[in-house]
């Protein structure tokens, strides 16, 4: 591997193929059920304890806005088929992952092929601030890969967060 180039680890989302700098992951494990969090945005699957650690999930399909065949999560806990929860290191925030569908292969992105996602028409119709999350595309040997940049997830869901929370708050009454 040169310096102009990074190892990506590939997983899916509905139909299209993403990938997250290895450096950045801790590990990948299988996860079946999660404990929701009341008064959270959809974007948040839930807590998961790993060896005792306990961990927040982010759903990826909800965090970009792409459909998932999952149906509405409402109980608690929620138990779903398998899915591959992906484990950030630290420098990428507090213990938390993204849950994907299907993890694929290491693969080596080289800069030269990497575009900003300016360039990119309809691979990801990302709307609102949910294109900060994608750091660029990468042009690999089966396809274009969707680099994301973990960095930006937790940040984003608080921004969501505290969104809600405004919104959610009675009015003030004055009265006349």
């Amino acid at each position: 591997m040169s310096e102009d180039s990074i190892q990506v680890c590939t997983f899916r989302c509905g139909s299209r193929r993403f990938g997250i700098a290895l450096i950045d992951i801790k590990e990948v494990a299988i996860v079946s059920e999660f404990t929701r969090v009341p008064h959270t945005p959809p974007e948040i699957r839930g807590l998961v304890n790993i060896r005792g650690q306990i961990i927040l999930a982010l759903d990826l399909n909800r965090l970009l806005g792409i459909p998932s065949a999952e149906s509405s999560l409402t109980s608690h806990p929620v138990s779903i088929p398998d899915r591959r929860l992906i484990i950030f290191k630290s420098t990428a925030g507090p213990s938390f992952g993204i849950v994907v569908e299907d993890i694929g292969e290491i693969v080596t992105c080289v800069e030269s092929e990497m575009e900003d996602l300016t360039r990119v028409d309809s691979a990801l119709p990302l709307h609102d601030d949910r294109s900060q999350l994608v750091r660029c595309t990468c042009n690999v040997a089966d396809g274009l890969l969707i680099l994301l940049e973990p960095r930006r997830f937790l940040p984003l869901v608080e921004t969501w967060l505290q969104t809600q929370t405004h919104a959610t708050r009675h009015p003030v009454l004055v009265s006349p």
